[in-house]
């Protein structure tokens, strides 16, 4: 009777802990991705900018592109994803700052086609998935 009784409160206990164990893996789903790669304008690495996702569900992430055309973007909606790309040159009539000391200078921005700034001309788009993934950017 006493083995009877210790089985089933064991048994009551072990099921609940079950559920939590479930239910936690489930919530441990990425609900995004990473993505990264280089933008390249007329074959050469665009050298500053910016790269947009925009997913489903009007949430996004961005990133900067480094001096050598590389992006990486950590939080990157699952599914369909519309992507644009900017740069500053032309948008403000302000000189670069100066480099300060012992840094490297900041790279010229590079004027490309407004089309790539706005989501609906741009004619970039991802299907991103979870996990790491790679998405160069060759602009015309």
């Amino acid at each position: 009777m006493i083995q009877a009784t210790f089985r089933w409160r064991r048994s009551l206990l072990a099921f609940p802990l079950t559920l939590l164990l479930v239910a936690v893996l489930a919530g441990c789903q990425s609900k995004d991705g990473k993505v990264t790669g280089t933008v390249t304008y007329q074959g050469k690495p665009l050298q500053s900018g910016t790269v947009q996702f925009n997913g489903p569900d009007n949430k996004g992430d961005s990133a900067v592109i480094q001096s050598d055309g590389t992006y990486t973007a950590g939080k990157v909606p699952l599914g369909a994803n519309k992507v644009t790309v900017t740069t500053n040159a032309g948008g403000t009539g302000l000189k670069p700052p100066a480099p300060l000391p012992g840094m490297p200078p900041v790279p010229e921005a590079v004027a490309i086609p407004g089309k790539y700034g706005n989501s609906e001309t741009s004619g970039l788009s991802l299907d991103v998935k979870a996990g790491r993934q790679t998405f160069d950017i060759p602009l015309q």
